[in-house]
């Protein structure tokens, strides 16, 4: 859920029940303050995925002077939910990414970036102006950047860091230098340079088990992850499950101006022993979220 400019709340929806297939995914608004539908964002779930933008739907990222906004894809449901197929190369990961008339609400330009791709996050540069974003694709083990630098309108897309083991969430610090990326496949967190926006370099790395989604604080110091994913992932017996039993949530201590990262605690929540209605076991953390009476930038997720 990310905060408009009206005031209202948008919602991603990976996926349409009613549909059977699963396709095609799409975005609501809803009022911020009781939660009612408003109306759809962009294409309604009254059409075929065959005809009209999106396909997939993931995460979504605005910039708002450039009148633009960039979705991504992940998965349908049917693909994604019952836990990693093996069997397949492309474990039922999408491939398109999606720019959009944020004005107009409509997709205007579709990217390919291959099959099983699955990209996440979207993350535009903090820069006001600049035409520069990054997503990840868990699906191919990469972090992509796309770019507008000739002012054609036409949004290019390249890959800046591969060999990565399931890159799961990205975070950017607000003077858009680095970039986080939580490798749950290779359980670890990246600390990456992205000065130079299409030429990234990874300046520290520090091993979190699973390491998922990320919150950085508004000072660029503190980064909190978790480490579950989805449970049939976690726990995934086709390729040796159950792989986390590590559950909890990690602070990471960040300093840019030497290229390190320091572990506070291990973890500093322990979710492993969470008192439940019938018994003592471990719990998946998720997500974390900032005390809601801290005032976050529009666009924040």
């Amino acid at each position: 859920m990310i905060a408009l400019p009206n005031g209202n709340d948008l919602v991603t929806m990976i996926g349409a029940v009613a549909s059977g297939s699963g396709a095609p995914g799409g975005m609501v608004e809803i009022n911020a303050v009781t939660g009612k539908f408003v109306r759809p964002f962009g294409p309604g779930a009254n059409r075929t995925p065959a005809t009209t933008a999106p396909k997939y739907m993931y995460d979504v990222g605005f910039k708002s002077e450039l009148n633009r906004m960039v979705t991504t894809t992940f998965g349908e449901p049917k693909d994604v939910a019952g836990g990693i197929d093996v069997t397949s190369p492309t474990l039922g990961l999408g491939n398109e990414v999606y720019v959009w008339d944020m004005g107009s609400r409509r997709v205007i330009q579709t990217v390919d970036l291959g099959p099983g791709t699955g990209a996440l996050e979207a993350r535009w540069t903090n820069t006001f102006g600049e035409p520069v974003g990054y997503t990840n694709t868990p699906g191919t083990g990469a972090v992509w950047a796309w770019e507008d630098f000739d002012g054609d309108g036409v949004y290019a897309f390249h890959q800046v860091l591969t060999g990565l083991g399931i890159p799961a969430d990205m975070v950017m610090t607000s003077d858009s230098k680095f970039l986080y990326v939580a490798d749950w496949g290779g359980g670890r967190v990246l600390q990456v340079n992205i000065m130079d926006r299409l030429h990234p370099v990874i300046t520290a790395t520090l091993n979190v088990p699973y390491a998922q989604m990320m919150r950085l604080s508004q000072d660029d110091k503190r980064l909190y992850v978790t480490n579950s994913l989805l449970s049939t992932w976690d726990d995934d017996t086709d390729v040796g499950g159950p792989r986390n039993v590590n559950y909890g949530i990690y602070l990471i201590q960040a300093d840019h101006l030497h290229g390190q990262m320091t572990l506070v605690g291990n973890p500093l929540v322990d979710f492993r022993t969470i008192q439940k209605k019938n018994g003592v076991g471990r719990m998946r953390p998720h997500q974390v979220f900032f005390d809601p009476d801290v005032v976050f930038p529009f666009g924040f997720h």
